[in-house]
């Protein structure tokens, strides 16, 4: 799944990089981590209705990840 996200998510325009990891505790509640880094904040909102993004949303990451909470943050450092 994490490949195919890698692969997939990355070549929707202005996605400048993919991260995944896992929990290390195996008991957390969130046990995966997905972040979609973007080359600026105007991306946010094309890439939500991506065909690609909404494929991979329903197909992979949303039938491990029932339970997951998405939020969109701004670095500052």
């Amino acid at each position: 799944m994490a490949e195919k996200g890698r692969e997939v998510l990355a070549r929707i325009p202005g996605v400048v990089q993919v991260s995944f990891g896992t929990a290390v505790k195996e008991t957390a509640r969130y046990r995966y981590y997905l972040a979609v880094d973007f080359a600026e904040r105007s991306v946010i909102q094309s890439y939500q209705d991506h065909p690609l993004h909404i494929a991979f949303a329903d197909e992979d990451f949303r039938p491990m990840a029932p339970d997951r909470i998405t939020t969109d943050f701004e670095i500052k450092f």
